[in-house]
């Protein structure tokens, strides 16, 4: 799990914003503490305001991550600070099972304090009238690419000060990746990703051959970046290339209030690519007979394709 110390409580703050969209959610606030001459403040993991003044409804979430449960004293410091600040409930949120302590504490707290759990669901204990998550990465590769002719502006080239002999130095030493190629003369990309966004396919290819010119076209112009500057560039290619779908496994987190049972869920995937790192949290809240998804995490690298379906599971017998 990436985590970067506060990763949790963002979490759970998409996850209740999720669940309450009509309310304001906020992570990370400080409340004034009532009654005090010095103008002190609480922080509060997550804040939700319901309602509007003078009926406005203040809850405090306080979230704990660590490798143990929590414990009476942290317990008793969130009820302090639900004093503190004046607000109407609590809800402790952890990765592991609250002590008996406590839950008897919250029960006997009436409608003030609610205890919940995230954790990570066994496949046989997912409900069957659920869904199905169907996650794919799409991993296009370029694995050659040959120049086949090359044509520029050369009044560009002179406004710029160099020689047609620099371009064509550069051009011979260029690598795949190395980013110098702009279609709007802001934005760089290497001629790889130029041949990945030419792919038109949805199937698994083992290597397969084709052809690109590049710049040709007037309304499609192509620049390529030296010495600082542009200058326009016609180009055509033959590379070869392959193409793979991957499925990727996904688990499910559910996020689970003590007295109630699963308000929301979370689907959690990862993948190393040879890219780099894809992986992605989003909750799933149950709206009557549909479910809903709002916010979550996904961290890709550039220019790659995932394929996401959500589709209610179909019962059996």
């Amino acid at each position: 799990m990436y985590n970067d110390g506060k990763y949790l409580e963002k979490l759970v703050h998409v996850i209740e914003q999720s669940i309450a969209p009509d309310s304001i959610v906020e992570h990370n606030v400080s409340l004034p503490i009532i009654g005090s001459k010095i103008g002190a403040a609480a922080q509060c993991d997550i804040v939700i305001r319901t309602g509007k003044k003078p009926r406005e409804t203040i809850t405090i979430i306080e979230v704990q991550d660590r490798n143990k449960p929590v414990d009476i004293n942290d317990f008793r410091g969130w009820q302090q600070k639900l004093t503190d600040v004046g607000a109407q409930h609590l809800y402790c949120v952890s990765t592991k099972e609250f002590p008996g302590s406590i839950k008897e504490k919250a029960a006997l707290s009436g409608n003030t304090i609610k205890l919940i759990t995230l954790k990570e669901l066994h496949e046989n204990e997912i409900p069957i009238t659920l869904f199905n998550f169907i996650f794919q990465y799409h991993d296009p590769d370029i694995l050659h690419i040959k120049r086949n002719k090359t044509s520029f502006d050369q009044a560009e080239i002179q406004n710029l000060g160099i020689e047609m002999t620099q371009v064509e130095r550069e051009l011979k030493t260029l690598k795949t990746n190395d980013l110098k190629f702009s279609t709007n003369k802001k934005d760089l990309m290497a001629l790889s990703t130029l041949c990945i966004q030419n792919i038109k396919t949805n199937k698994d290819v083992i290597s397969e051959t084709s052809e690109l010119e590049l710049g040709y076209d007037k309304k499609a112009p192509l620049f390529f970046f030296i010495n600082g500057g542009f200058i326009s560039i016609c180009i055509g290619i033959t590379y070869t290339w392959s193409y793979k779908i991957i499925s990727v496994p996904v688990s499910v987190l559910s996020y689970e209030q003590n007295e109630f049972g699963a308000l929301a869920w979370v689907l959690e995937s990862f993948y190393q690519s040879s890219r780099g790192p894809i992986w992605f949290k989003i909750p799933v809240v149950k709206k009557e007979d549909s479910y809903s998804i709002s916010g979550g995490f996904l961290t890709m690298p550039v220019n790659t394709v995932v394929g996401i379906k959500l589709e209610k599971r179909k019962k059996h017998g």
